[in-house]
């Protein structure tokens, strides 16, 4: 079954056989890129302990990403001796923001508190140059459409905190493609196996892979758990209707 760890590491493979190099997002926004390069992101949006072994099976390959981790609010992604092991791979760890969801949509509110969880992070040791906002389907939007609307309406937060730039507000995709495994579910392709024969002979020059390390499995068991609950939540349009239920309950 595919969105196992091995998968992983033959995607990875694939890759390098084809000429890639990877990027930091840190570097994508800072350095010179090379004809043919991946920029290599994960969210840790619930169990720091799975990114573990992505982040191993990377730098057993000489492979830098970037892992966003989420505020000490959630202690699953929140795991400071398992950022810090991330870390000390060699990868990037970045501040996956949420609160514009946190604070019901209240800019200043959220602004104030982007900056203290990004000092809190800092002071726990990371040197944090890029955020990426969490995506949360399940909350109802009031006044803004994602957690990326706080960059997108106030870019001073990054260069009045020292922050290189935002994962998606900061990038230029006009000349990227953009792969992400939401739902587990390679977008347009769907598996591993899948996404590698879309390419062919051929692949994108420059390449955006999204992975969360959640989906990942290193058994074939849970890998097929996980890919037959994401294709059942999308058939029965789970987190649309966790929404509405939310909206109506908050009207009583």
């Amino acid at each position: 079954m595919d969105f196992t760890h091995r998968h992983y590491a033959q995607l990875l493979d694939d890759l390098f056989q084809r000429g890639y190099r990877t990027a930091t997002v840190h570097e994508h926004l800072s350095l010179p890129q090379p004809d043919r390069v991946v920029l290599l992101r994960h969210d840790v949006d619930y169990d720091a302990r799975r990114a573990v072994r992505i982040a191993e099976i990377e730098a057993e390959r000489g492979v830098r990403a970037t892992y966003y981790f989420r505020s000490s609010h959630y202690p699953g992604s929140h795991n400071l001796s398992l950022m810090h092991r991330i870390a000390s791979m060699g990868h990037e760890v970045g501040y996956h923001y949420e609160t514009l969801d946190r604070c019901r949509g209240d800019l200043t509110s959220a602004a104030a508190n982007f900056e203290d969880e990004l000092s809190i992070m800092r002071g726990e040791g990371f040197s944090v140059s890029t955020v990426c906002p969490h995506g949360n389907p399940r909350i109802r939007k009031q006044g803004y459409r994602t957690n990326g609307d706080l960059i997108l309406r106030m870019p001073e937060l990054l260069p009045r905190n020292g922050l290189v730039g935002d994962a998606y507000a900061s990038i230029d995709f006009s000349g990227l493609s953009y792969i992400s495994d939401v739902g587990v579910c390679f977008m347009g392709v769907g598996t591993v196996a899948a996404l590698r024969r879309s390419w062919g002979t051929t692949a994108p020059p420059h390449i955006y892979l999204l992975t969360h390390p959640d989906y990942w499995s290193p058994t074939s068991v849970r890998a097929l758990f996980m890919w037959s609950a994401g294709k059942l939540m999308r058939a029965a349009r789970v987190n649309q209707v966790l929404v509405s239920l939310r909206g109506q309950a908050g009207r009583l």
